[in-house]
């Protein structure tokens, strides 16, 4: 090695050094101090449980069809006879036409 350092100095610097970096993480705000903050880390817990719950809340909706029956209609419109149909606008004639008045 081109210098030469004592044990005892050689302490002294790795003392030094741990100072100033303990002394800078004091500084600045980091992961430390919000992990040393036990309600913010309750906020970030329940707020990553409410982002997971919307999540398979939506999943399951996407996957089941509606449950208002309006998702059959054109199914219906499509395979019932010609007669089922006009049967059912003729009784149904004096709602269709009272609605589209209003």
């Amino acid at each position: 090695m081109p210098y030469e350092l004592s044990e005892a100095a050689f302490e002294a610097l790795h003392a030094r050094i741990g100072r100033r970096l303990d002394a800078a993480d004091a500084e600045r705000p980091g992961l430390r101090r919000i992990a040393a903050r036990p309600l913010l880390r309750w906020g970030i817990a329940a707020a990553g449980a409410a982002v997971v719950v919307a999540g398979v809340v939506l999943a399951l909706r996407l996957q089941r069809p509606a449950a208002d029956g309006h998702s059959d209609f054109n199914g219906l419109l499509s395979t019932a006879p010609a007669e089922t149909l006009q049967q059912a606008a003729a009784e149904n004639y004096d709602d269709i036409l009272f609605n589209q008045q209003l």
